[in-house]
């Protein structure tokens, strides 16, 4: 989910969606293979885009958008697309990258700064091994005719400076949104073994460098790597990575899920981060006594006011997946935010198990600050 000056944008794996701030469709419905259909036509791409990403480019003005698209043993590329104007009806201009001769892309990250969009993506095998993630650095300022491939697009090296295999190096690294003209970009993921520490590369300018670990409070980490699994219709809550990352005013603010201490509930955890030099400025952990709390998003204003959004539920009392979301004003003391609210009740049970035994929720989750007055927080799960 992203907001412009009027209006809510919304990517799914299913649908696109166009909405006023009142909450009115302004797009005839479409499905995101209809999104992307040109580029796919044009290029002759696997039909196959999925794990979308959208935010608002308060730089240029624009939506920006990306996919991946092709499974194996199809040929993995990275869909980039970019509104006209603030106005997502106004037409989108869109790019193919190839992922990688050899690997195909999953789970990506979508960030973007006053010079350029990044993008970051695990990359694995044929057999489902992960390799390394991967990193490009698209400059917007020399963004080709709509449908070409992005050539100037830098890949940066793999695996960087990070050393190890999965679970004992980088996986699932989020870029920054970055506010404000800084004049550097980060990425942030857990440090491996996770549980412990978080950390940051940066990736902008170029060359890429590895800051380091920051530790924070150490939670646990199941050896599966996989979280509980939710009430009331059992939701796969995912796992432990970084979801989105927002940098301001030289610091990073960041949040994911984690367990409770008998790794028996899910938790939401957000930090705050400086970096020069690389240290933990607060950390939060968002807990209820029955209540799971997952797939979380955060958020941060011009005055420095914290927002997270993220689903729950329970099975005392029962509850199906809702919508709930808090906030903490910068002046409140570090590490505390105000309780929890309720912005929707789950209506129904929900399922989605894909030929498995939990059902799939997936990281929807969007919460970002309305660019016209970069105050007003909007949230979406």
């Amino acid at each position: 989910g992203a907001v412009g000056p009027n209006h809510l944008v919304s990517f799914l794996n299913t649908e696109v969606g166009f909405f006023d701030k009142a909450g009115n469709k302004t797009n005839l419905t479409t499905t995101l293979d209809a999104f992307w259909r040109p580029l796919i036509t044009s290029k002759s791409l696997p039909n196959d885009p999925f794990d979308p990403k959208v935010l608002f480019d308060q730089h240029s003005g624009r939506f920006v958008a990306m996919t991946i698209d092709g499974q194996p043993p199809e040929k993995s590329w990275v869909l980039l697309a970019r509104s006209n104007s603030s106005d997502p009806g106004q037409g989108w201009s869109q790019w193919a990258i190839p992922a990688d001769n050899n690997l195909w892309a999953d789970y990506p990250g979508l960030g973007v700064d006053a010079n350029n969009i990044y993008i970051t993506t695990n990359l694995f095998d044929n057999t489902d091994n992960f390799h390394y993630i991967k990193v490009w650095v698209v400059p917007k300022a020399s963004l080709p005719p709509t449908g070409q491939d992005l050539t100037n697009a830098t890949a940066l090296p793999n695996p960087f400076n990070f050393t190890g295999p999965l679970n004992g190096g980088p996986f699932s690294f989020q870029p920054t949104h970055v506010f404000g003209t800084p004049g550097d970009a980060y990425i942030v993921g857990e440090q491996s073994p996770a549980g412990s520490a978080l950390r940051v590369g940066k990736i902008y300018p170029l060359p890429f460098a590895d800051l380091g670990a920051v530790g924070v409070s150490s939670y646990p980490v199941p050896t599966t790597f996989i979280l509980p699994v939710a009430p009331f219709d059992r939701i796969d809550t995912g796992d432990s990575r970084i979801l989105n990352v927002v940098h301001r005013n030289g610091h990073l603010f960041t949040t994911h899920t984690i367990p409770d201490p008998t790794l028996t509930k899910t938790r939401v955890r957000w930090y705050e981060l400086s970096t020069a030099p690389l240290s933990k400025i607060q950390e939060g952990t968002i807990s209820d006594p029955n209540r799971f709390y997952y797939y979380p998003s955060i958020a941060v204003n011009s005055t420095g006011d914290i927002a997270i959004g993220f689903s729950g539920s329970s099975s005392s009392p029962a509850e199906y997946a809702g919508a709930y979301y808090t906030a903490r004003r910068a002046a409140d003391p570090a590490g505390v935010m105000q309780p929890v609210t309720l912005l929707k009740s789950g209506l129904a049970s929900y399922f989605k198990t894909f030929s498995g035994t939990d059902n799939r929720w997936g990281d929807f989750s969007a919460t970002v600050v309305d660019p016209v007055d970069d105050t007003t927080f909007w949230t979406l799960q």
